[in-house]
């Protein structure tokens, strides 16, 4: 069974991604969601197919994985013994700006 957890920021990511989800139709808001869990699966299995986003690792001195999943990116730690996911944002949010500050 693949494992993986989150952060308080990633957390609080998930549920203001839900909140969002819940003022869409049905369709879209399940296509979405399905995507996210899907990416986050994905991730719990393989938690180096990523790319490391150089950038933010340089900052957190440790690897950042950045995922694509439809408009949205997940950031992640492979870590040990599960990954630990740090953020599920927008594209269209200050990625850098908010990924900065949290690893810190």
């Amino acid at each position: 069974m693949s494992r993986f957890g989150f952060t308080a920021h990633a957390e609080s990511d998930i549920e203001g991604l839900t909140r969002y989800l819940q003022g869409l139709p049905v369709i879209p808001a399940r296509r979405i969601w399905r995507q996210i869990q899907e990416a986050i699966a994905n991730i719990a299995s393989f938690p180096y197919h990523a790319p490391v986003d150089s950038s933010l690792s340089h900052v957190a001195h440790y690897n950042v994985h950045r995922l694509v999943c439809g408009d949205y990116l997940l950031f992640y730690h492979p870590g040990e013994p599960f990954p630990i996911i740090l953020g599920v944002l927008h594209g269209k949010r200050d990625i850098g700006s908010i990924m900065l500050r949290r690893l810190r």
